[in-house]
């Protein structure tokens, strides 16, 4: 993945891949994700109730959401 050399914001050849999963600018403090990470919600159904989370980070910290996640690239989901 280190073939992208050039930064998007800055346009200096100064990209820098750190091996899993993103890019740095070490110019402008640019960072590029690589966003292949799989994901997943689950609706959690109680009688005729549906269960929902309260997300603990931002965006949207303390907002109502259904149960899920991702995986990062490289990482093991069992």
């Amino acid at each position: 993945m280190d073939y992208l050399k050039f930064c998007p914001k800055c346009g200096n050849e100064s990209l820098n891949w750190d091996g899993e999963k993103k890019w740095n600018c070490k110019v402008c403090d640019y960072v590029l994700f690589h966003n292949v990470a799989g994901a997943v919600a689950v609706v959690i159904k109680f009688g005729d109730e549906i269960l929902l989370t309260r997300r603990n980070q931002e965006p949207k910290k303390g907002k109502l959401d259904l149960a899920g996640g991702f995986v990062d690239p490289k990482e093991n989901a069992e």
